[in-house]
């Protein structure tokens, strides 16, 4: 994911990991899960025995730490760029403690812990979808066939209603997701699928007079701190201004980009080279042929660059698919 905390020349290096057995709060560390711009996510368990996930704040290209335990040490010209990483962190916090939703990974706590602020989260068993798509292209390759479908279209239908009824759930509460993928989409231990990493939560921002506002990062290195954040393939092209205004539009075309990556393998091409030679359409109907046509005019609706062409919420979408012809 492209974020603000891009490395460059003369960065330190990246953090180093927790080993097993640090201490984070009540938590004890046991493996890397993951690493990403904001930071680390680790597995942990709490006294009682239960496993949790522990993000912790520490983005690699503005901080580095010499041990484990000891504070990070942020260069002064990266202040602004820290704090407003830490504000996203804490909204991400405090989004997950006021949406509940089976399809939204849940907030188990959120406190200072180690040198910095620790975000403990249900553990879930995965597989992500990016990781779904890469097995049923493997299968693709090993066992040829006639069928021209990556995953069945009654699995693709059945992700999509899951994901926008938690992305609804974020709409209602004011909020975007901003960086839907495969890779934030995980199985869990039902098999539902749970939507994750809301690091670039956003507020939902409404057009003003004129069809100008919205809000970007600010600080006072603004090349630093006010570069967008966004997936290319993924990200709406309203995302790619500086003080973006975003909507639930903005989820929908993700979402679209996410079904497409379900149906081809691989998102749509980004949103810049699309407004200058889009090719949306025969791409659709070139890797998405074995799908119904009711499915894949949802997913170039959804695709469009003008948000006003796309559905108006998630619910609508949610009918819209529901009505859409499967028949091919």
């Amino acid at each position: 994911m492209a974020t603000p905390f891009e490395p460059r020349h003369g960065d330190p290096p990246p953090l180093q990991d927790l080993p097993p057995g640090t201490l984070l709060g009540p938590w004890r560390v046991e493996r890397t899960l993951a690493r990403g711009g904001f930071g680390i996510v680790y597995q942990g368990r709490d006294p009682t025995g239960r496993a949790v996930a522990l993000k912790e704040y520490l983005p690699a290209a503005l901080a580095h730490r010499g041990a484990a335990g000891s504070p990070p040490q942020v260069a002064a010209r990266d202040h602004a760029a820290w704090w407003i990483g830490q504000r996203q962190f804490f909204d991400e916090a405090r989004v997950l403690a006021r949406v509940r939703h089976p399809g939204i990974v849940a907030a188990v706590d959120f406190l200072a812990a180690g040198a910095g602020h620790v975000l403990a989260l249900e553990l879930l068993p995965g597989p992500t979808l990016q990781e779904l798509i890469a097995q049923a292209q493997a299968r693709a390759r090993a066992t040829p066939s006639r069928s021209a479908r990556l995953l069945r279209e009654s699995t693709v239908r059945s992700l999509a209603d899951e994901m926008l009824r938690a992305l609804a759930a974020l709409h209602r509460h004011g909020v975007i997701h901003g960086d839907l993928k495969p890779a934030h989409a995980m199985l869990g231990p039902d098999g539902r699928v749970v939507l994750i990493d809301l690091g670039t939560v956003r507020r939902i921002v409404e057009p003003a007079v004129g069809g100008r506002g919205g809000r970007g990062l600010r600080g006072e290195h603004g090349d630093r701190v006010n570069r967008p954040m966004h997936t290319p393939g993924y990200a709406a092209p309203e995302l790619l201004h500086a003080a973006p205004v975003v909507g639930p539009a903005t989820d929908l075309y993700a979402l679209g980009a996410t079904l497409h990556a379900c149906m081809t393998g691989a998102p749509p091409p980004p949103a810049q080279t699309r407004q200058q030679h889009d090719t949306l359409a025969a791409d659709l109907e070139r890797g998405a042929r074995g799908y119904s046509p009711g499915l894949r005019a949802v997913v170039a609706q959804c695709l469009a660059l003008d948000p006003a062409r796309r559905p108006r919420s998630a619910g609508a979408l949610r009918r819209r698919l529901a009505r859409a012809d499967r028949r091919r």
